[in-house]
């Protein structure tokens, strides 16, 4: 009796025109984003974030792919997402798919009561999803298409969708946050059958807000959701714990856990050497349906850093580092402080590289090894702290809508800094800096720090 009630529940909510097709497009998919309890507009890490806020910038630059199995409503769905399609990180592709087979056709005898004729029908759901995102002024915004196809028995039916998504991040002190808006279905469009009946699909306005804590080793994320017809909010929040390493490290390990709107879940992820495998599980609160169970693999061809250290911000660095000759190992020069890189990507982002540095030294977040290649969004925060001193050198560089790099801070005694081969003048009354550099003219700048009667 109580699998033959679910099969009734099941056949009503997808055999319902309107409010199948909304339970489709409007749920929460993906083993990672789901079990951290589906807030997931704020944090959009990885190719899942075309279900949740395709606006994002990726963090990994390279191309990254995943597929994902689950149940929803006891109901086999996959979904595949890639991310840096064709190797432009502006584009993400998303393929969703779900379905009831082999449903029991019955029809009413002479007495009113249903029997069983015999065949057999289906009820199936596919949506293909593309995003197109770009940065303006420091906020992302991301446009998604979406085309929705529905087969139900002998009927079809399909709708094209319009999303717009936004995104922001800052970082206050020692804390990162961001923000996310989702409008979903922005024109209402509406499902149309073959018939050629029709009906409405709700549009969705989505709000989400993450911190980071810790070093960003746990992130705290909340998602609240609103459709058009509906009076009552979505809640859904969320938590992930990085055990070891982080997004760009392997091996790395995650704990996640949520409420996602009246659910609780659930969740494991970890990097092994570029794939990525992720485990989500969410236990009904107030629903006699079972538990559902959500895998997925993917892999990137991100070039991880392989994880070091225990302090993911603090990195210190062994003398061994600087030996770049095999048959004559050599100790650094101490006089040369920091040698940093810098490549612009875009109006409002930088990738760098720091080829040496003595002590230990911050740009922004994280600095792992001096080969490692990551890229940050200016405003530039540097901070180093040279060994056996108390002093600290400060540098912060911005980016001018005029086309202009503007690098200020402070020096500590005796220490200069050298941008592109030119040795900028150091206050003697407050050790300040300033130095300005047409950016239009250059796509490297090299900074170096260094004592002052060295020169390189």
């Amino acid at each position: 009796m109580r699998y033959f009630v679910k099969g009734l529940i099941l056949v009503f909510l997808f055999s319902s025109l309107h409010f199948g097709s909304i339970d489709f497009v409007m749920n929460k998919f993906g083993a990672r984003p789901v079990g951290q309890g589906g807030a997931y507009i704020a944090r959009a890490v990885g190719p899942d974030a075309i279900f949740y806020n395709w606006a994002k910038l990726p963090e990994l630059e390279n191309q990254y792919f995943k597929l994902d199995s689950g149940q929803y409503l006891e109901t086999n769905f996959y979904a595949f997402t890639y991310q840096n399609l064709l190797d432009n990180p502006h584009l993400r592709l998303g393929y969703f798919t779900a379905g009831i087979h082999d449903i029991f056709e019955t029809e009413l005898n002479d007495g009113g009561q249903p029997v069983d004729t015999g065949r057999r029908f289906s009820n199936t759901q596919h949506q293909l999803f593309t995003s197109y995102q770009k940065t303006y002024y420091g906020t992302d915004i991301g446009l998604r298409a979406g085309v929705f196809y529905e087969k139900l028995y002998t009927s079809s039916g399909h709708a094209f969708t319009l999303d717009l998504g936004f995104y922001r991040g800052w970082e206050f002190q020692n804390w990162t946050t961001s923000s996310g808006f989702v409008f979903k279905n922005l024109g209402q469009s509406n499902l149309t059958w073959d018939s050629g009946h029709q009906d409405a699909l709700p549009g969705v306005i989505g709000f989400g807000q993450t911190v980071g804590l810790f070093e960003e080793r746990l992130f705290l994320s909340l998602d609240l959701e609103k459709e058009s017809d509906w009076t009552k909010l979505r809640l859904y929040s969320g938590f992930e714990y990085w055990l070891t390493g982080s997004e760009k490290t392997t091996p790395s390990m995650a704990v996640r856990g949520g409420y996602k709107n009246k659910d609780i879940t659930l969740g494991l992820g970890m990097n092994l050497g570029g794939v990525i495998l992720d485990y989500s599980y969410v236990h009904r609160l107030y629903s006699f349906l079972d538990s559902e169970h959500v895998f997925s693999i993917g892999y990137s061809l991100h070039p991880f850093k392989t994880t070091k250290y225990e302090d993911r911000i603090l990195a210190q660095v062994d003398d061994n580092i600087f030996n770049y000759s095999k048959e004559k190992p050599q100790e650094p020069d101490s006089n040369l402080l920091a040698e940093m890189h810098f490549k612009l990507v875009d109006s409002i982002q930088t990738q760098y590289w720091v080829e040496q540095f003595y002590g230990t030294l911050h740009i922004n977040k994280l600095v792992l090894e001096g080969s490692d290649k990551v890229i940050t969004r200016f405003p530039i925060n540097i901070r180093l702290f040279p060994e056996n001193s108390n002093e600290v050198a400060l540098i912060s560089v911005e980016k001018t809508s005029g086309g202009f790099m503007i690098l200020s801070g402070f020096m500590p005694e005796d220490t200069q800094l050298m941008v592109n081969e030119v040795v900028v003048p150091v206050n003697k009354f407050d050790h300040s800096v300033f130095y300005k550099l047409e950016v239009n003219s250059v796509e490297n700048i090299d900074i170096i720090l260094f004592k002052d009667e060295f020169r390189p």
